[in-house]
Parts: structure tokens; C-alpha cells; sequence
């Protein structure tokens, strides 16, 4: 049985339709033909004769068909095969057809090597699709391009804000900041819900003095601040290691802020297990600055330290005996840590704690300080003044004189005139023979008075320096608009010891005008303008800093 195979490759474009003509003779009558072709590419013939056969590309990208054509007696059949990726291997037989590493089966365009995937079904290809998953957004605005439920991802944690409970990440879920009028999207607006801080505390040395001791507050002067500390013990095994002190309680030296905690127990004490929480503060604002000051005395044969840890919680009610559970000591911070022990004087630490909307405490500790305050009978109080015109323009007349709280009468001393600090106890500055602020002795005591419109100090220099105040006493500082007006007063205080100080010019000379000086109003901004007297009330902390009473009171 005689036949004859005749074969050949041919391209042909999208949608092409083409005409193959066979060698002249090769055929006496028109061949029977039979197209093979795989699921994906159909192929027709719309005419068949001995001389040509007509056939059709029926997609929209080009192809490579090969085709066999065998005579077999006086029969003849045509066999044509597709072979898109032109890799000799028909596509009936190529699991991937487009050549392109996705398998026919996977590949939503399994002809087209530029495309495998089409998110939405709208038959085109993801590659080509400015939107793959026809939501509306576009891809380059979409931060989920693939999900058509997702488009916008506000905190950036990787879940869309359709199904993020806190979209803006601010550690509060939506619906708590809805019905709070917060705004869900704007992770700086959110419910103010402050928190409670547990401290847990060791005392890792035997006889420990009593002065060594800390406090917690926030701010200075008119935002000065002392959350109250609650004693929570004894501890689980009924131990009570620390005290807490008032200036009421204990009116000394020790006590001179509104509330301290001092080692009460002359032992070694390394808390219980689960370490038990000592103290706790409550209300206290989130994200906002906290210090805690530390202060204890140097002894070479047991050296102070005292170690705290922090733990946060949105509620007053957490078992103090089993809250912290059983701490790492690597989680414990020293408060109290001698590293210099060449040191005469008391030392101190100032540390920061803060707690933030999830109720993580960050604690940052401070170097050892000389605590040059703690003992000296004498320092001086730097006055750095800034002073404003009434609103009409009038001259501001006010009056400031200290006197010792002790000593504090009614009415500015008409029940007592004793403990006003004198004449002598004032060093003015002089700026362009001008005194801005003077001292004046009238009704039995010496008061600063204002001598200009205004002065805006704006080298921010010490107007007044004041001698023979002493450190760890309270004093009182009335405040006298004689002739009433809206004026303001702005006052910063820095203290400094006797040794450093020789007189005020050469205090102003030395000193960096582009220091961090708080300046505070001490006229409050109360709507009165009439002749009044604003008190005050300020102790000269061991450090140097100016413990600031809140408590300012109104006599019209």
C-alpha cells in the first residue's frame, strides 16, 4: 500500500483567513480533510480542493499551524495542527500551550504568553486591566487591587478598612470611637480613656536610708502636676517594704512634694512571686510625659538601689498580686543606681515614663546627678520676666513679694509682716539705665514692682536675681494688680546655687539666651480686670526644682 506524506508550517494571524495551496499536481482530486486542533483553538476549512484548502484563525492573536498532508492509494487526508508557542509541539498535546509557565489549566489565556490571570472575568488580562478586580478603584489607587471588597488600607497593617475593626490604628476599635464622636480614621483623634500604672518595686541593698525615696508628677510651675499614688500593699506574703509620705503626714524636709514613697524596711527585698504591684496611679493620660524622681544618699558600704517595674492597665481593678505575674528581671529598671561613687552630696535621677493606647509603658532612665540642693541652707532664685501693655495700652502696675509660708498672714500681712524677704535679698538688672523690674518698700515690706509699658525680654535674661531664699523651705508669692488691667506676666525661675553665683550681670553673660526656658503666666487668664491679688505658693526642691503649688487662690 503506497503513500506519500507532504507537510508544512504556516502562520497565521489574528482572525486570518488564508489560502494554502499545495504543489501543482499533487492532488488529481480534492483531498478528505480532517483538522486536528485542541480544546482551546478550533480550526475550519471553508473550502477544499486538489489544488488548495481555505483556513481560518478563529482567535485574536497570531498562531503557528503545521499541517500533514498524506496520500494513502487514491485518498487524501489532511491533518492540521495549531502550535502557538512554536515550540514543535502541538497544542492538543502542550500543557502549555503559550509557552509562558503557566499550565493550560491554571491560565485563563492560555494562547497569550502576556497573560495568565483575569481577577474579574471581564477577559482582561490582569496585565492589561487597569482595574483586575473591577471595583471601580483603579490599581494604581487600590491598595488591594486584587479584592474587590478592599481598596483603602488607612493604618497600612495589611487588612482593608472594610473589615480592619481599627482602621486608623490608634489602638481603639471603630465602633468604641464612634460612640465616643471620635473619628475612626484619625489615629490622633481618639476617646480619652487615661490609664492605670502598677509599679512593682525591689530594694536590692540592707540599710537603706530612709531619705531615699521618689515621686511622680507631670509638667512644672502652673502645669505642674502630682497624680495620686495608691499604696497597694502588703504584698501576697504580707510584707510592707515602702511608705508613702505627704507634706500633711511627715511636714520635713523628706516631705516637701505632695507625695513620695520612701524605703521604710532596712532589708533586702526582692518582691514575691508573681511579683506583687506596690504602688498604683490612676488617671493618668495617655501619650503624654511623665517624670519620676529619684533621690538617695551615698553610703560605701551599701550602696542604694531601688528597682522598679511598669505595667499599664485601662482599669483601677487589676489584682495587684498577680497583674505583673512573674517579671524577667531584665524587665526591672533602676530608679536608684549608683554608678559614680565619688560623691559627697545626695545624687538624683530624673526618669520619663509614658504610656500609649495600647497600654505599652515606655520608661526612659536618667544618669546620676549631684543633688546640690539637698543640704545647703542658701541658694539663689533667678527671675527671668517677660511683661506685656494692657490691651488699651496703659502701663501694667503690678506687685510681687515672697515671704515664708510659714509666716503667711491674711491680706497680704496685715496679721503678720514677718518672713517677707527684704530690700537686700534683691539683685535688679539694669538694661540701658533703665530697671525694668524694682523693688519698692512699702507697708512694711519690700515687693518687685514693674517700671516700664512692657518688656519683652526677648534676650531672656534674668531681671531679678534673689539671694537668701532657702532650698526645701515653701514660700508664698503674692501677686498685686493695684490698678487692676488685662496685662500679662510671664515668668520663668532657675535656681543656682551660692557657689555659682557672683552677680547678675555675670549670670546674663554666661547664660545661653537660646535656652529652654518655660515661661508661665502668673495672672491667670480669668476674664477679671479690676484690682485683685493672685498667691502663689513654691518650694525649692533638693535638685533645684521649683515645686509650683496649683492651688492659687483670689483676694478681690
Amino acid at each position: 500500500m503506497s503513500y506519500k506524506i507532504y507537510t508544512k508550517n504556516i502562520e497565521l494571524k489574528p482572525r486570518e483567513t488564508k489560502v494554502i495551496k499545495f504543489p501543482w499536481g499533487y492532488f488529481k482530486r480534492s483531498p478528505v480533510v480532517n483538522l486536528s486542533s485542541t480544546s482551546s483553538v478550533i480550526i475550519t476549512t471553508q473550502e477544499v480542493n486538489k489544488n488548495y484548502f481555505v483556513i481560518t484563525n478563529p482567535i485574536s492573536q497570531r498562531i503557528i499551524v503545521s499541517y500533514a498532508a498524506t496520500l494513502k492509494r487514491d485518498q487524501k487526508i489532511i491533518r492540521a495542527y495549531s502550535d502557538v508557542d512554536n515550540d514543535n509541539i502541538p497544542d492538543y498535546i502542550d500543557d502549555d500551550d503559550d509557552n509562558d509557565g503557566v499550565l493550560d489549566v491554571n491560565d485563563a489565556f492560555p494562547l497569550d504568553p502576556s497573560e495568565s490571570v483575569d481577577t474579574d472575568n471581564d477577559n482582561v488580562g490582569n496585565n492589561a486591566d487597569t482595574d483586575d478586580d473591577n471595583d471601580g478603584v483603579l490599581d494604581a489607587n487600590d491598595a488591594f487591587p486584587l479584592d474587590p471588597s478592599e481598596s483603602v488600607d488607612t493604618d497600612n497593617d495589611g487588612t482593608g478598612d472594610n473589615a480592619d475593626t481599627d482602621i486608623d490604628g490608634d489602638g481603639f476599635n471603630n465602633s468604641d470611637e464612634i460612640s465616643s464622636g471620635t473619628d475612626p480614621y484619625d489615629d490622633t483623634d481618639f476617646p480619652v480613656t487615661n490609664a492605670s500604672l502598677y509599679i512593682g518595686l525591689k530594694t536590692l541593698s540592707q540599710y537603706i536610708s530612709p531619705d531615699t525615696l521618689f515621686s511622680f508628677y507631670s509638667g512644672e510651675m502652673n502645669d505642674l502636676s502630682y497624680p495620686t499614688l495608691i499604696d497597694l500593699q502588703p504584698d501576697s506574703s504580707g510584707n510592707t517594704q515602702y511608705q508613702l509620705i505627704t507634706t500633711a503626714s511627715q511636714p520635713s524636709d523628706v516631705a516637701i512634694e505632695p507625695q513620695r514613697v520612701i524605703n521604710d524596711n532596712q532589708d533586702i527585698y526582692n518582691n514575691t512571686t508573681p511579683d506583687s504591684s506596690i504602688i498604683r496611679i490612676d488617671n493618668l493620660e495617655r501619650n503624654k510625659n511623665y517624670t519620676l524622681f529619684s533621690i538617695a544618699e551615698y553610703d560605701e558600704f551599701n550602696l542604694p538601689q531601688i528597682n522598679a517595674t511598669f505595667k499599664a492597665s485601662s482599669s483601677s481593678s487589676e489584682d495587684p498580686h498577680t497583674f505583673l505575674g512573674n517579671v524577667d528581671g531584665s524587665s526591672y529598671h533602676n530608679i536608684i543606681n549608683f554608678v559614680d561613687t565619688n560623691v559627697y552630696d545626695p545624687q538624683f535621677w530624673i526618669h520619663n515614663i509614658s504610656i500609649d493606647n495600647s497600654n505599652q509603658v515606655t520608661f526612659t532612665t536618667d544618669t546620676q546627678n549631684n543633688a546640690e540642693f539637698a543640704y545647703t541652707s542658701m541658694s539663689f532664685m533667678m527671675m527671668h520676666t517677660k511683661y506685656f501693655a494692657n490691651s488699651n495700652g496703659t502701663d501694667p502696675s503690678i506687685e510681687i513679694a515672697i515671704q515664708q509660708a510659714d509666716f503667711d498672714g491674711t491680706n497680704d500681712g496685715s496679721g503678720s509682716y514677718g518672713g517677707y524677704l527684704g530690700s537686700w535679698s534683691y539683685d535688679l538688672e539694669q538694661v540701658n539705665n533703665e530697671t525694668p523690674i524694682d523693688s519698692e518698700t512699702n507697708n512694711n515690706y519690700t515687693a518687685l514692682v514693674t517700671t516700664l509699658n512692657s518688656d519683652l525680654n526677648l534676650e531672656n535674661h534674668a531681671r531679678v536675681a534673689v539671694s537668701y531664699i532657702s532650698p526645701r523651705m515653701r514660700y508664698r508669692m503674692h501677686v498685686k494688680l493695684l490698678n487692676g488691667g488685662d496685662f500679662d506676666f510671664k515668668l520663668a525661675l532657675n535656681v543656682t546655687s551660692y557657689m555659682n553665683y557672683s552677680d547678675l550681670d555675670t549670670y546674663n553673660n554666661d547664660y545661653d539666651i537660646n535656652s529652654n526656658l518655660n515661661y508661665y503666666s502668673i495672672i491667670p487668664d480669668d476674664g477679671q480686670t479690676g484690682a485683685r491679688t493672685y498667691y502663689h505658693y513654691f518650694t525649692i526642691r533638693e535638685d533645684g526644682f521649683v515645686i509650683w503649688e496649683n492651688n492659687l487662690t483670689i483676694n478681690d
